[in-house]
Protein backbone atom coordinates (compact mmCIF):
# COMPACT_ATOMS: atom_id res chain seq x y z
CA UNK A 1 0.00 0.00 0.00
CA UNK A 2 0.90 3.03 -0.69
CA UNK A 3 1.56 5.03 2.74
CA UNK A 4 1.68 8.49 0.86
CA UNK A 5 -2.51 7.55 0.30
CA UNK A 6 -4.82 7.62 2.95
CA UNK A 7 -7.64 5.00 1.73
CA UNK A 8 -10.37 7.19 3.41
CA UNK A 9 -10.25 10.08 1.95
CA UNK A 10 -9.43 8.58 -1.45
CA UNK A 11 -12.13 6.37 -1.20
CA UNK A 12 -14.66 8.19 1.10
CA UNK A 13 -17.02 9.30 -1.33
CA UNK A 14 -17.25 6.70 -3.78
CA UNK A 15 -17.30 4.21 -0.69
CA UNK A 16 -20.31 5.68 0.86
CA UNK A 17 -22.27 5.55 -2.01
CA UNK A 18 -21.42 1.87 -2.34
CA UNK A 19 -22.63 1.42 1.33
CA UNK A 20 -25.54 2.97 0.96
CA UNK A 21 -26.88 1.32 -2.24
CA UNK A 22 -25.41 -1.75 -2.54
CA UNK A 23 -25.73 -3.14 1.23
CA UNK A 24 -27.67 -0.71 2.81
CA UNK A 25 -30.36 -0.39 0.35
CA UNK A 26 -30.72 -4.19 -0.54
CA UNK A 27 -30.86 -5.44 2.72
CA UNK A 28 -33.31 -2.81 4.30
CA UNK A 29 -36.87 -4.29 3.62
CA UNK A 30 -35.95 -7.91 4.22
CA UNK A 31 -34.18 -6.89 7.43
CA UNK A 32 -36.69 -5.38 9.23
CA UNK A 33 -38.58 -8.68 8.72
CA UNK A 34 -35.71 -10.63 10.27
CA UNK A 35 -35.63 -8.03 13.25
CA UNK A 36 -38.95 -8.50 13.89
CA UNK A 37 -39.48 -11.97 14.03
CA UNK A 38 -36.35 -12.10 16.00
CA UNK A 39 -37.61 -10.07 18.97
CA UNK A 40 -41.06 -11.66 18.88
CA UNK A 41 -39.05 -14.59 19.64
CA UNK A 42 -37.06 -13.29 22.02
CA UNK A 43 -39.98 -11.75 23.68
CA UNK A 44 -41.75 -14.61 24.07
CA UNK A 45 -38.86 -16.76 25.57
CA UNK A 46 -39.10 -13.50 28.15
CA UNK A 47 -42.27 -14.59 28.83
CA UNK A 48 -43.70 -11.01 27.50
CA UNK A 49 -46.08 -12.52 25.08
CA UNK A 50 -48.79 -10.19 24.47
CA UNK A 51 -46.64 -8.13 22.12
CA UNK A 52 -47.98 -4.73 19.66
CA UNK A 53 -45.94 -3.91 16.77
CA UNK A 54 -44.08 -0.24 17.47
CA UNK A 55 -43.52 2.42 14.94
CA UNK A 56 -39.84 3.74 15.25
CA UNK A 57 -37.99 7.03 13.69
CA UNK A 58 -37.54 7.14 10.35
CA UNK A 59 -40.49 4.44 9.49
CA UNK A 60 -38.55 1.60 11.22
CA UNK A 61 -40.70 -1.11 13.08
CA UNK A 62 -40.50 -3.37 15.69
CA UNK A 63 -42.55 -5.25 19.11
CA UNK A 64 -43.10 -3.77 21.94
CA UNK A 65 -44.70 -5.31 25.44
CA UNK A 66 -48.26 -4.42 25.76
CA UNK A 67 -50.47 -4.76 28.74
CA UNK A 68 -53.03 -7.23 27.18
CA UNK A 69 -53.02 -10.90 25.70
CA UNK A 70 -53.31 -12.11 22.57
CA UNK A 71 -57.30 -12.13 22.59
CA UNK A 72 -57.67 -8.61 23.17
CA UNK A 73 -59.24 -8.37 26.35
CA UNK A 74 -57.48 -4.95 27.49
CA UNK A 75 -58.49 -3.00 30.62
CA UNK A 76 -61.17 -0.30 29.22
CA UNK A 77 -61.79 3.07 30.34
CA UNK A 78 -64.23 1.94 33.11
CA UNK A 79 -61.98 -1.10 33.99
CA UNK A 80 -64.45 -3.50 33.31
CA UNK A 81 -62.38 -6.16 31.60
CA UNK A 82 -59.08 -5.09 34.05
CA UNK A 83 -57.65 -8.97 35.69
CA UNK A 84 -59.44 -10.95 32.58
CA UNK A 85 -58.29 -13.01 30.61
CA UNK A 86 -53.98 -11.51 31.49
CA UNK A 87 -52.54 -15.22 32.56
CA UNK A 88 -49.19 -16.06 30.50
CA UNK A 89 -48.33 -19.63 30.99
CA UNK A 90 -44.75 -20.33 29.23
CA UNK A 91 -44.37 -22.79 27.05
CA UNK A 92 -41.52 -21.29 25.39
CA UNK A 93 -39.13 -20.86 28.15
CA UNK A 94 -39.76 -25.08 29.11
CA UNK A 95 -39.58 -25.74 26.14
CA UNK A 96 -36.11 -23.64 25.06
CA UNK A 97 -34.74 -25.48 28.53
CA UNK A 98 -35.48 -28.82 27.33
CA UNK A 99 -33.61 -28.19 23.97
CA UNK A 100 -30.75 -26.47 25.34
CA UNK A 101 -30.51 -29.15 28.33
CA UNK A 102 -30.92 -32.05 25.97
CA UNK A 103 -28.65 -30.83 22.55
CA UNK A 104 -26.58 -28.33 24.51
CA UNK A 105 -24.77 -30.42 27.47
CA UNK A 106 -23.46 -33.34 25.14
CA UNK A 107 -19.58 -33.18 24.62
CA UNK A 108 -20.21 -32.62 20.57
CA UNK A 109 -16.99 -30.67 20.77
CA UNK A 110 -15.01 -33.88 22.56
CA UNK A 111 -13.11 -34.73 19.14
CA UNK A 112 -9.16 -35.99 18.56
CA UNK A 113 -7.41 -34.64 15.23
CA UNK A 114 -6.39 -37.86 12.94
CA UNK A 115 -2.75 -38.14 11.19
CA UNK A 116 -3.83 -37.89 7.54
CA UNK A 117 -1.13 -40.55 6.77
CA UNK A 118 -0.67 -42.04 9.85
CA UNK A 119 2.19 -43.92 8.23
CA UNK A 120 3.89 -40.71 8.05
CA UNK A 121 6.07 -39.85 11.08
CA UNK A 122 5.42 -35.99 10.37
CA UNK A 123 1.97 -36.38 10.51
CA UNK A 124 1.74 -38.16 13.47
CA UNK A 125 3.92 -35.42 14.77
CA UNK A 126 1.80 -32.75 13.19
CA UNK A 127 -1.57 -34.33 14.74
CA UNK A 128 0.13 -34.31 18.37
CA UNK A 129 0.40 -30.04 17.98
CA UNK A 130 -2.85 -30.03 16.79
CA UNK A 131 -4.11 -31.88 19.42
CA UNK A 132 -2.18 -29.27 21.85
CA UNK A 133 -4.04 -26.63 20.14
CA UNK A 134 -7.55 -27.28 19.86
CA UNK A 135 -7.11 -28.76 24.00
CA UNK A 136 -5.98 -25.05 24.51
CA UNK A 137 -8.82 -23.49 22.54
CA UNK A 138 -10.78 -25.36 24.26
CA UNK A 139 -9.64 -23.98 27.81
CA UNK A 140 -9.21 -20.80 26.26
CA UNK A 141 -12.59 -20.55 25.22
CA UNK A 142 -14.61 -22.14 27.75
CA UNK A 143 -16.05 -24.65 24.88
CA UNK A 144 -18.69 -26.49 27.30
CA UNK A 145 -20.28 -22.97 27.90
CA UNK A 146 -19.93 -21.81 23.98
CA UNK A 147 -21.92 -25.46 23.13
CA UNK A 148 -24.22 -24.28 25.25
CA UNK A 149 -25.05 -20.77 23.76
CA UNK A 150 -24.56 -22.14 20.36
CA UNK A 151 -27.94 -24.52 21.15
CA UNK A 152 -29.51 -21.45 22.88
CA UNK A 153 -29.47 -19.30 20.24
CA UNK A 154 -30.20 -21.93 17.93
CA UNK A 155 -33.53 -21.94 19.92
CA UNK A 156 -34.08 -18.11 19.94
CA UNK A 157 -32.32 -16.94 16.97
CA UNK A 158 -31.90 -18.94 14.12
CA UNK A 159 -28.47 -18.76 12.09
CA UNK A 160 -25.63 -18.36 14.41
CA UNK A 161 -22.26 -16.61 13.13
CA UNK A 162 -19.20 -17.41 14.91
CA UNK A 163 -16.52 -14.50 14.99
CA UNK A 164 -13.36 -15.36 15.53
CA UNK A 165 -10.69 -12.84 14.66
CA UNK A 166 -6.78 -12.69 16.06
CA UNK A 167 -7.24 -9.75 19.16
CA UNK A 168 -5.53 -9.03 21.95
CA UNK A 169 -7.48 -10.34 25.22
CA UNK A 170 -5.59 -9.66 28.78
CA UNK A 171 -8.22 -12.36 30.37
CA UNK A 172 -7.87 -14.57 27.83
CA UNK A 173 -4.32 -14.92 27.02
CA UNK A 174 -2.67 -12.95 29.97
CA UNK A 175 -0.44 -10.07 29.75
CA UNK A 176 3.13 -9.58 28.54
CA UNK A 177 5.60 -6.84 29.74
CA UNK A 178 8.16 -4.85 27.94
CA UNK A 179 10.89 -2.48 28.39
CA UNK A 180 10.47 1.23 27.29
CA UNK A 181 13.40 2.02 25.19
CA UNK A 182 14.15 5.68 24.45
CA UNK A 183 17.92 6.25 22.43
CA UNK A 184 20.88 8.10 24.13
CA UNK A 185 24.11 8.94 23.29
CA UNK A 186 27.49 7.22 24.17
CA UNK A 187 31.42 7.36 23.76
CA UNK A 188 32.18 4.93 21.43
CA UNK A 189 35.23 2.99 23.56
CA UNK A 190 38.41 4.02 21.63
CA UNK A 191 37.73 7.11 20.63
CA UNK A 192 38.61 10.64 21.85
CA UNK A 193 41.66 11.63 24.37
CA UNK A 194 44.60 13.50 23.36
CA UNK A 195 46.26 13.61 19.61
CA UNK A 196 49.06 14.94 18.46
CA UNK A 197 47.62 17.80 15.86
CA UNK A 198 50.71 17.20 13.34
CA UNK A 199 51.16 13.39 12.98
CA UNK A 200 47.93 12.18 15.07
CA UNK A 201 49.61 9.81 17.54
CA UNK A 202 47.80 9.63 20.66
CA UNK A 203 50.88 8.91 22.83
CA UNK A 204 52.17 11.70 25.10
CA UNK A 205 54.47 12.98 27.60
CA UNK A 206 52.99 15.46 29.63
CA UNK A 207 50.84 16.87 27.26
CA UNK A 208 53.89 16.87 24.47
CA UNK A 209 53.66 14.99 21.56
CA UNK A 210 57.48 13.01 21.81
CA UNK A 211 57.96 13.28 18.18
CA UNK A 212 57.39 16.14 16.82
CA UNK A 213 57.56 18.11 20.85
CA UNK A 214 54.23 20.46 20.31
CA UNK A 215 51.51 20.53 22.78
CA UNK A 216 48.44 18.03 22.26
CA UNK A 217 45.20 18.27 21.79
CA UNK A 218 42.05 17.08 23.34
CA UNK A 219 39.84 15.11 20.15
CA UNK A 220 36.16 14.76 21.57
CA UNK A 221 34.82 10.96 21.48
CA UNK A 222 32.81 9.22 19.01
CA UNK A 223 29.23 9.34 19.88
CA UNK A 224 27.09 6.55 19.11
CA UNK A 225 22.94 6.10 19.19
CA UNK A 226 22.01 3.25 21.67
CA UNK A 227 18.93 2.11 23.39
CA UNK A 228 18.54 2.49 26.96
CA UNK A 229 15.58 1.43 29.61
CA UNK A 230 13.71 4.00 30.83
CA UNK A 231 10.64 2.05 32.07
CA UNK A 232 7.89 -0.94 31.49
CA UNK A 233 4.73 -1.17 29.62
CA UNK A 234 2.11 -3.87 29.93
CA UNK A 235 0.66 -5.26 26.84
CA UNK A 236 -2.69 -8.21 26.10
CA UNK A 237 -1.68 -10.74 24.52
CA UNK A 238 -2.97 -11.96 21.28
CA UNK A 239 -4.79 -14.87 19.99
CA UNK A 240 -7.94 -16.41 18.41
CA UNK A 241 -11.27 -15.22 20.05
CA UNK A 242 -14.99 -16.65 19.65
CA UNK A 243 -17.60 -14.57 19.37
CA UNK A 244 -21.11 -15.83 18.84
CA UNK A 245 -23.93 -13.48 17.14
CA UNK A 246 -26.75 -13.50 15.56
CA UNK A 247 -28.78 -11.90 12.94
CA UNK A 248 -29.41 -8.97 15.71
CA UNK A 249 -25.60 -7.87 15.02
CA UNK A 250 -24.64 -9.86 11.77
CA UNK A 251 -26.47 -9.32 8.23
CA UNK A 252 -25.51 -11.05 4.76
CA UNK A 253 -27.18 -11.29 1.61
CA UNK A 254 -30.86 -12.63 2.13
CA UNK A 255 -30.40 -14.75 -1.23
CA UNK A 256 -27.00 -16.25 -0.01
CA UNK A 257 -26.36 -20.47 0.35
CA UNK A 258 -23.48 -20.56 2.12
CA UNK A 259 -20.24 -17.74 3.73
CA UNK A 260 -18.63 -18.15 0.30
CA UNK A 261 -21.11 -16.81 -1.72
CA UNK A 262 -21.45 -13.45 0.58
CA UNK A 263 -20.24 -10.51 -1.25
CA UNK A 264 -20.32 -8.58 1.83
CA UNK A 265 -21.32 -9.08 5.56
CA UNK A 266 -22.44 -6.66 8.05
CA UNK A 267 -21.18 -7.19 11.84
CA UNK A 268 -23.19 -4.04 14.07
CA UNK A 269 -23.37 -3.85 17.77
CA UNK A 270 -23.74 -0.96 20.17
CA UNK A 271 -20.73 0.35 22.05
CA UNK A 272 -19.69 2.47 24.62
CA UNK A 273 -18.66 5.95 23.53
CA UNK A 274 -15.20 5.86 25.05
CA UNK A 275 -14.32 2.90 24.18
CA UNK A 276 -14.87 3.87 20.18
CA UNK A 277 -13.24 7.08 20.56
CA UNK A 278 -10.51 5.51 22.38
CA UNK A 279 -10.39 3.03 19.57
CA UNK A 280 -10.49 5.34 15.81
CA UNK A 281 -9.36 9.01 17.90
CA UNK A 282 -9.08 11.97 15.59
CA UNK A 283 -11.09 10.09 13.54
CA UNK A 284 -14.27 9.75 15.08
CA UNK A 285 -14.17 12.70 17.17
CA UNK A 286 -14.27 14.98 14.06
CA UNK A 287 -18.36 13.73 13.86
CA UNK A 288 -19.03 14.58 17.58
CA UNK A 289 -21.28 17.71 18.30
CA UNK A 290 -18.34 19.48 20.92
CA UNK A 291 -21.74 21.15 22.36
CA UNK A 292 -23.63 18.34 22.92
CA UNK A 293 -20.46 15.02 22.96
CA UNK A 294 -23.04 12.60 20.77
CA UNK A 295 -21.86 11.81 17.63
CA UNK A 296 -23.51 13.14 14.22
CA UNK A 297 -25.68 10.83 13.29
CA UNK A 298 -25.42 9.49 9.83
CA UNK A 299 -27.34 5.97 10.07
CA UNK A 300 -29.93 4.35 8.05
CA UNK A 301 -33.34 2.99 8.92
CA UNK A 302 -32.19 0.13 9.44
CA UNK A 303 -29.49 0.69 11.59
CA UNK A 304 -31.99 2.89 13.52
CA UNK A 305 -33.96 -0.38 13.78
CA UNK A 306 -31.24 -2.16 14.93
CA UNK A 307 -30.11 -0.01 17.87
CA UNK A 308 -33.52 -0.03 19.00
CA UNK A 309 -34.04 -3.90 19.06
CA UNK A 310 -31.23 -4.64 20.20
CA UNK A 311 -31.74 -1.85 23.48
CA UNK A 312 -35.15 -3.39 23.53
CA UNK A 313 -33.69 -6.89 23.90
CA UNK A 314 -31.22 -6.09 26.74
CA UNK A 315 -34.82 -3.81 28.03
CA UNK A 316 -35.90 -6.27 31.10
CA UNK A 317 -39.22 -4.90 30.18
CA UNK A 318 -39.24 -4.82 26.70
CA UNK A 319 -39.34 -1.68 26.06
CA UNK A 320 -37.64 0.83 24.06
CA UNK A 321 -35.29 3.32 26.56
CA UNK A 322 -35.95 7.22 26.65
CA UNK A 323 -34.10 9.81 26.58
CA UNK A 324 -30.55 10.66 24.58
CA UNK A 325 -28.55 7.48 23.22
CA UNK A 326 -25.95 6.50 25.77
CA UNK A 327 -24.39 4.15 22.83
CA UNK A 328 -23.48 4.43 19.39
CA UNK A 329 -24.03 1.75 16.11
CA UNK A 330 -20.66 0.51 15.60
CA UNK A 331 -20.79 -1.44 12.23
CA UNK A 332 -17.71 -3.57 10.53
CA UNK A 333 -18.34 -4.04 6.97
CA UNK A 334 -16.73 -6.88 4.99
CA UNK A 335 -16.14 -6.49 1.37
CA UNK A 336 -15.40 -9.51 -0.90
CA UNK A 337 -13.18 -8.59 -3.69
CA UNK A 338 -16.39 -8.75 -6.02
CA UNK A 339 -17.80 -5.55 -4.38
CA UNK A 340 -14.61 -3.52 -5.52
CA UNK A 341 -16.98 -3.88 -9.46
CA UNK A 342 -19.70 -1.51 -7.97
CA UNK A 343 -17.15 1.45 -7.83
CA UNK A 344 -17.63 3.39 -10.22
CA UNK A 345 -14.32 4.54 -11.23
CA UNK A 346 -11.37 2.38 -12.70
CA UNK A 347 -8.72 4.48 -10.77
CA UNK A 348 -10.82 3.14 -7.41
CA UNK A 349 -11.23 -0.25 -8.63
CA UNK A 350 -7.80 -0.98 -9.19
CA UNK A 351 -6.30 0.61 -5.87
CA UNK A 352 -8.71 -1.54 -4.02
CA UNK A 353 -7.37 -4.75 -5.54
CA UNK A 354 -3.95 -3.96 -5.15
CA UNK A 355 -3.87 -2.93 -1.94
CA UNK A 356 -6.72 -5.31 -0.58
CA UNK A 357 -6.46 -8.08 -2.56
CA UNK A 358 -8.34 -10.49 0.29
CA UNK A 359 -11.20 -8.33 1.29
CA UNK A 360 -11.54 -5.52 3.06
CA UNK A 361 -13.57 -4.75 6.44
CA UNK A 362 -14.35 -1.17 6.85
CA UNK A 363 -15.76 0.58 9.85
CA UNK A 364 -18.44 2.78 10.58
CA UNK A 365 -19.95 4.79 13.15
CA UNK A 366 -22.95 5.88 13.29
CA UNK A 367 -22.74 5.41 9.51
CA UNK A 368 -19.72 7.73 9.01
CA UNK A 369 -16.49 5.52 7.78
CA UNK A 370 -13.57 5.86 10.23
CA UNK A 371 -11.32 3.23 9.24
CA UNK A 372 -10.28 0.38 6.48
CA UNK A 373 -8.03 -2.46 7.34
CA UNK A 374 -7.22 -5.70 4.67
CA UNK A 375 -9.16 -8.70 5.54
CA UNK A 376 -11.04 -11.25 4.45
CA UNK A 377 -14.65 -12.25 5.61
CA UNK A 378 -14.19 -16.23 5.51
CA UNK A 379 -10.95 -15.99 6.70
CA UNK A 380 -13.21 -14.40 10.43
CA UNK A 381 -16.33 -16.07 9.90
CA UNK A 382 -18.05 -19.08 10.18
CA UNK A 383 -21.88 -19.56 9.80
CA UNK A 384 -23.63 -22.35 11.79
CA UNK A 385 -27.50 -23.22 10.08
CA UNK A 386 -29.75 -24.63 12.72
CA UNK A 387 -31.23 -26.97 10.04
CA UNK A 388 -30.55 -27.70 6.25
CA UNK A 389 -31.93 -25.07 4.14
CA UNK A 390 -32.14 -22.84 0.80
CA UNK A 391 -30.40 -19.99 1.71
CA UNK A 392 -28.29 -19.22 5.01
CA UNK A 393 -30.80 -17.37 6.86
CA UNK A 394 -32.93 -20.14 9.53
CA UNK A 395 -35.57 -19.26 11.53
CA UNK A 396 -34.94 -19.31 15.01
CA UNK A 397 -35.81 -23.17 16.47
CA UNK A 398 -39.12 -21.72 18.77
CA UNK A 399 -40.58 -19.86 15.59
CA UNK A 400 -42.77 -22.88 14.91
CA UNK A 401 -44.39 -23.31 18.13
CA UNK A 402 -45.25 -19.57 18.97
CA UNK A 403 -48.50 -19.95 17.85
CA UNK A 404 -48.99 -22.90 20.08
CA UNK A 405 -47.67 -20.66 22.79
CA UNK A 406 -50.20 -18.48 21.81
CA UNK A 407 -53.10 -20.81 21.86
CA UNK A 408 -51.71 -22.20 25.48
CA UNK A 409 -52.23 -18.70 26.84
CA UNK A 410 -55.86 -18.75 25.34
CA UNK A 411 -56.99 -21.62 26.75
CA UNK A 412 -55.85 -21.33 30.23
CA UNK A 413 -57.16 -17.82 29.97
CA UNK A 414 -60.45 -19.12 28.89
CA UNK A 415 -60.29 -21.92 31.43
CA UNK A 416 -59.83 -19.38 34.88
CA UNK A 417 -62.65 -17.23 32.65
CA UNK A 418 -65.13 -20.02 32.72
CA UNK A 419 -64.16 -20.33 36.76
CA UNK A 420 -64.49 -17.07 37.54
CA UNK A 421 -67.64 -16.73 35.77
CA UNK A 422 -69.43 -19.88 37.73
CA UNK A 423 -70.12 -17.56 40.68
CA UNK A 424 -73.88 -16.43 40.85
CA UNK A 425 -74.29 -12.78 39.47
CA UNK A 426 -77.17 -10.91 40.67
CA UNK A 427 -78.93 -7.66 39.04
CA UNK A 428 -80.42 -5.28 41.35
CA UNK A 429 -82.35 -2.12 40.62
CA UNK A 430 -79.82 0.96 40.60
CA UNK A 431 -82.10 3.58 42.74
CA UNK A 432 -82.09 1.18 45.73
CA UNK A 433 -77.98 0.83 45.47
CA UNK A 434 -75.96 3.31 47.94
CA UNK A 435 -73.56 4.87 45.80
CA UNK A 436 -71.14 6.20 48.04
CA UNK A 437 -70.72 2.70 49.46
CA UNK A 438 -70.63 1.12 46.13
CA UNK A 439 -67.93 3.64 45.15
CA UNK A 440 -65.29 3.30 47.96
CA UNK A 441 -65.09 -0.80 48.19
CA UNK A 442 -64.06 -3.39 45.71
CA UNK A 443 -65.60 -5.97 43.63
CA UNK A 444 -65.78 -9.38 45.68
CA UNK A 445 -67.37 -12.32 45.20
CA UNK A 446 -70.58 -12.74 47.44
CA UNK A 447 -69.88 -9.86 48.74
CA UNK A 448 -73.15 -7.49 50.50
CA UNK A 449 -73.51 -3.99 49.22
CA UNK A 450 -76.05 -1.71 51.02
CA UNK A 451 -79.45 -0.79 49.49
CA UNK A 452 -82.56 0.96 50.45
CA UNK A 453 -85.90 -0.23 48.86
CA UNK A 454 -88.38 2.37 47.29
CA UNK A 455 -91.20 3.14 49.30
CA UNK A 456 -93.97 1.18 49.27
CA UNK A 457 -91.80 -1.65 47.68
CA UNK A 458 -90.19 -4.78 48.99
CA UNK A 459 -86.20 -4.70 48.67
CA UNK A 460 -86.59 -8.64 47.29
CA UNK A 461 -88.80 -7.18 44.04
CA UNK A 462 -85.68 -5.29 43.09
CA UNK A 463 -83.32 -8.65 42.42
CA UNK A 464 -82.40 -10.85 39.59
CA UNK A 465 -80.24 -13.83 39.80
CA UNK A 466 -78.60 -14.93 36.31
CA UNK A 467 -78.07 -18.55 36.03
CA UNK A 468 -74.39 -19.47 36.05
CA UNK A 469 -72.79 -20.89 32.30
CA UNK A 470 -73.16 -24.70 31.63
CA UNK A 471 -69.56 -26.59 31.33
CA UNK A 472 -66.72 -28.13 33.12
CA UNK A 473 -63.44 -27.19 33.26
CA UNK A 474 -62.50 -30.83 32.33
CA UNK A 475 -64.13 -30.03 28.93
CA UNK A 476 -60.94 -28.24 28.15
CA UNK A 477 -58.44 -29.94 29.09
CA UNK A 478 -57.90 -32.05 26.69
CA UNK A 479 -57.29 -29.46 24.04
CA UNK A 480 -54.39 -28.00 26.49
CA UNK A 481 -53.10 -31.97 25.94
CA UNK A 482 -53.73 -31.68 22.10
CA UNK A 483 -51.43 -28.74 22.20
CA UNK A 484 -48.97 -30.19 23.94
CA UNK A 485 -48.52 -33.02 22.21
CA UNK A 486 -48.42 -30.96 18.85
CA UNK A 487 -45.54 -28.91 20.26
CA UNK A 488 -43.53 -32.35 21.26
CA UNK A 489 -44.38 -33.95 17.73
CA UNK A 490 -43.33 -30.76 15.43
CA UNK A 491 -40.26 -30.54 17.53
CA UNK A 492 -38.98 -33.97 18.49
CA UNK A 493 -38.75 -32.37 22.07
CA UNK A 494 -40.61 -35.80 23.34
CA UNK A 495 -40.34 -37.01 27.08
CA UNK A 496 -37.49 -39.52 26.16
CA UNK A 497 -35.52 -37.12 24.69
CA UNK A 498 -35.29 -35.14 27.63
CA UNK A 499 -35.10 -37.71 30.25
CA UNK A 500 -38.65 -36.94 31.64
CA UNK A 501 -40.37 -40.85 30.80
CA UNK A 502 -38.47 -42.95 33.75
CA UNK A 503 -39.57 -45.90 31.83
CA UNK A 504 -37.97 -45.06 28.30
CA UNK A 505 -34.48 -44.66 28.14
CA UNK A 506 -33.05 -41.03 26.54
CA UNK A 507 -32.62 -40.42 22.68
CA UNK A 508 -28.74 -40.47 24.10
CA UNK A 509 -29.15 -43.56 26.47
CA UNK A 510 -30.81 -45.44 23.04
Amino acid sequence: MNPQIDPLEFLKGELNQVLQQHVDSEVQQEKTWQYMRLRKCDLYLRGLQYIAPLMGPGGSMDYTAVGSNSLGYAAGPGGEAAGVLDYNIDIIKGYCRKFVGSMGTRAYYNMKCLAEDNASEADRMARKEADKVYQWLMRAWNIRMKNIDLFYHAFKSGTRYLYHPIAPDAKMFGTRTEPILEERQVPQPGTGGPICPQCRQSESMGGICPQCGIPMIEQPPTMLSVPHQVGEQTYANSGPILKICTGMEVTVPFDAKELNDCPYLVYEYDEHPGVLLQLYGQKLRQYVDPNTGAVLQGDTVQQQQGSITRAQAASLSGMTRQGQKTRWPHARVWFMPPMYEMFQSEEKRQYLRENFPKGVRISRVAGKVVAMDEEALTDVWTAVKVEPSDFLYNDPFCWGILGQQDLTNDFYNLLFALSERKLPMTIVHAGWLDMQALANKGTLPSEVIEAMPAAGQRLQDGFATISTPNGALQEYLPLLEKVNETVQQHTGLTPPVFGANEKDPTAEGA
